[in-house]
């Protein structure tokens, strides 16, 4: 199989990073708004991320009266693991690890660091080794949106105790999210198909997120990833999707004996 590649530009998204195939099996690989020749029309799938996506926020605004920041949906998972003295975090289809970051950063921001610490490490996987290099380096490229969202964010955190933002104007991106060892090592970052990952997971006190991603599978796929869900989690488990993904999932999900217990986050029925 051949591989090409469109030169990645990073001034406009944290990650929006394409892989195209056409009928012969090649490969293309481009960035959002470069040329796609029109026979590689069957898109594989998408790294397009950014940091605290706003579709977690969005689902929980009305119960927890928040605006614009994912304080909810931290307030939902503490509530439902409450009781627990470890959860297992995983993070499925992390590309770039914008996800990863929010998600400790905002954990930390909403319980400090005693209180969060039970969440750590978070174990993030992805198919993409380009993506997990990027994850794993701890300096994610962002734009003005992503900056803006970390200041709607982080109330409480140092900023300087975790990470910083930097511009360099003779870098591909002008502006970088740097995350120091600290927080680098409260996440680990794996190359990974999430079929496979799934057979290790644990099956008590886990939240799941596989966010945004299931349109670009096959419908069987799908059903098996979410087939292996049942068999393996119990009722004190969480599954968290994206808005992206809630059309395709949501009979799947309750077929497989899920229920929707607040807006994108699904528990096994006891």
């Amino acid at each position: 199989m051949r591989i090409s590649t469109v030169s990645a530009n990073f001034n406009f998204k944290s990650n929006d990073r394409h892989l195209h195939k056409n009928s012969k099996g090649e490969v293309l690989i481009r960035e959002s708004g470069s040329y796609c020749p029109a026979e590689f029309d069957k898109l594989v799938y998408s790294n397009y991320t950014n940091f605290f996506r706003p579709d977690l926020n969005s689902g929980h605004v009305s119960k927890y009266y928040t605006d614009g920041t994912w304080n909810g949906f931290c307030q939902t998972i503490g509530e439902h693991f409450k009781d627990a003295p470890k959860v297992n975090v995983y993070d499925f289809a992390c590309s770039d690890g914008s996800e990863a970051y929010s998600l400790i950063l905002s954990l930390l921001d909403k319980f400090g660091e005693e209180e969060a610490k039970k969440y750590f490490p978070i174990l993030a996987y992805d198919i993409d080794d380009e993506m997990i290099k990027v994850a794993k380096s701890g300096e994610i490229p962002v734009c003005d949106d992503d900056i803006r969202r970390f200041h709607y964010n982080i109330q409480n955190l140092n900023q300087t105790d975790f990470y910083k933002i930097t511009f360099q104007q003779d870098s591909p991106s002008s502006k970088a999210f740097v995350a120091n060892e600290k927080l680098r090592n409260k996440v680990h970052f794996q190359q990974e198909d999430i079929l496979n990952a799934l057979d290790s997971i644990e099956s008590s006190n886990s939240l799941i997120l596989c966010r945004n991603f299931f349109p670009y599978l096959s419908k069987v796929q799908m059903w098996e990833i979410i087939g292996k869900l049942r068999f393996k989690l119990d009722s004190t488990s969480l599954v968290v999707i994206g808005n992206f993904d809630k059309f395709t999932t949501s009979a799947p999900f309750a077929s497989c004996g899920f229920e929707e217990v607040c807006p994108l986050v699904y528990r096994k029925r006891c």
